[in-house]
């Protein structure tokens, strides 16, 4: 009987490896939930759904999009965090619950570099820079130099405190030493309306949102966000391109990715990676269309941006002086 023991549980040990070999190599094999911390609509909802269409497809299994908003987004983040890691619950996200909110002096119930792995981005787009008809400039350029000679005489909008579209024009402010005013909206609509108005006179709004105004009208798209251009807007400049030495490496970008929770199977963490890849290159028109461009990193690459995106809005956010609880 002394024997018999250690075999028995030699023989479970490598039952129990195999099984869970067996598992993962069969990885899904029921459905797979893609919570979006968002209310339905917001731009990581429809390419979440766009991209869980393809993978049913493709392996055979449901993803099922599941939309829980509230927090901006981290009360759903707080429920993939806390979930299960076996690669049936994952998180489809952007940048203001995991590059922005553990910055913000908020409450959270998640810890983005501990609870969770990077499984691949997916697309990737710039914001566009709308400025009021009445402003004469037309270049960036042209714009940092009408600011300058009017300290805190102009106002920009943004979708709240702490929101990406508010982080984006607080770098630029910080990185010139330039002096605006924040006025901030609930969304996008309010927003561009009262630019129109000339309530406010600058704002940082995506290049989907500000579509209507590539062709001129009653704004200008003056510049993009990001530090390559986009196929939806050829003509219009990069940030990065205006000529002045301390824009040259600006890149702010609203990003889509996928994590799943921290102790998910490296080797469903690379097979989730790959068959969004795969996907992609169908996909990739798709998210153009939409103002993104594809962005299918893979885990490693994935976490390294994030690790640099974290650390850019970190920094931003403590040079500050804003009460970011508000």
């Amino acid at each position: 009987m002394k024997r018999f023991w250690p075999l028995l549980v030699a023989v479970l040990i490598n039952w129990w490896s195999g099984a869970t070999v067996w598992a993962q190599s069969s990885y899904p094999n029921r459905p797979v939930n893609l919570v979006v911390p968002y209310p339905a609509g917001n731009a990581a909802d429809i390419i979440a759904r766009i991209v869980a269409s393809r993978l049913q497809t493709d392996l055979g299994q449901p993803f099922v999009v599941i939309n829980r908003p509230g927090a901006a987004g981290t009360i759903g983040t707080a429920s993939v965090a806390h979930a299960a890691p076996d690669g049936y619950t994952l998180l489809v996200t952007s940048p203001s619950n995991i590059t922005i909110a553990p910055w913000l002096g908020r409450n959270l119930d998640y810890d983005p570099q501990r609870d969770f792995v990077a499984v691949t981005g997916i697309g990737r787009g710039p914001f566009a820079l709308l400025v009021n008809n009445d402003i004469p400039v037309k270049s960036t350029a042209e714009l940092v130099d009408y600011v300058r000679k009017r300290p805190g005489a102009l106002n920009y909008g943004s979708f709240g405190p702490g929101s990406l579209s508010h982080l984006a024009m607080e770098l630029l402010r910080q990185t010139l030493k330039i002096d605006l005013q924040h006025v901030p909206y609930q969304g996008s609509g309010s927003a561009q309306s009262d630019l129109i108005a000339g309530r406010v006179q600058l704002l940082f709004d995506s290049l989907t949102a500000a579509s209507g105004r590539l062709g001129g009208g009653d704004a200008k798209v003056l510049a993009l966000s990001t530090n390559t251009r986009h196929p939806m807007a050829p003509n219009v400049p990069t940030i990065a391109e205006s000529g002045i030495p301390e824009l040259a490496t600006y890149d702010v970008a609203g990003w889509v990715g996928i994590l799943a929770p921290t102790g998910t199977p490296p080797e469903i963490v690379n097979s989730l990676s790959s068959s969004v890849s795969k996907a992609m290159d169908t996909l990739g028109p798709t998210i153009v269309d939409r103002g993104m461009e594809r962005f299918s990193l893979g885990p490693r690459p994935f976490d390294a941006y994030l690790a640099q995106e974290s650390a850019k809005w970190r920094e931003t956010i403590q040079r500050a002086t804003v009460d970011w609880r508000k």
